[in-house]
C-alpha cells in the first residue's frame, strides 16, 4: 500500500509544505521519482483551488496512478497556494519575480529524510 508523507523543506527563507507519495516496496529497492508541479494560479499540491471551490484533486490522483506503477512523485504547495502561503513575498507579492519561481526547491534525502528507511539512498 501507498503512503502520503508530509514533508516541510526551505526555498529562499520560505517553509515549503509538500507531500511525499511513496509506494511499497522491498528493503533495498530503488524507485523512480517524479516532481509534480502544479499549474498556474493558486493551485495547491494537490491540483486544487479551495478558495474558489475548485476541488479535482488532480495532481493526487496523478500521484495515485504513478505510485501503481512503482514511482515515487513529490509535490508541493507553490507561492501563495496551499499550507506555503505567500512565505517571506507575503508583505510585498510584487517582489515575487519569475526567478523566485524557477529556482529549483532541493529537498534531498540526506537534508530532509534522514533515517527514514522507506527512501531509498
Amino acid at each position: 500500500m501507498s503512503t502520503d508523507r508530509d514533508v516541510v523543506f526551505e526555498v529562499d527563507g520560505t517553509t515549503t509544505y509538500g507531500t511525499l507519495h511513496i509506494p511499497p516496496r522491498r528493503d533495498g529497492q530503488r524507485l523512480l521519482a517524479a516532481l509534480l508541479l502544479a499549474g498556474s494560479g493558486p493551485t495547491d499540491r494537490d491540483g486544487n483551488v479551495p478558495r474558489l471551490g475548485v476541488t479535482p484533486q488532480t495532481i493526487g490522483l496523478i500521484a495515485t496512478v504513478l505510485g501503481e506503477v512503482g514511482v515515487m512523485s513529490l509535490r508541493f504547495d507553490k507561492y501563495f497556494s496551499g499550507q506555503t502561503g505567500g512565505g517571506t513575498y507575503a508583505h510585498d507579492p510584487s517582489a515575487l519575480d519569475l526567478d523566485a519561481y524557477i529556482r529549483p526547491p532541493h529537498p534531498t534525502r540526506k537534508e530532509h529524510h534522514a533515517g527514514d528507511s522507506r527512501i531509498p539512498p
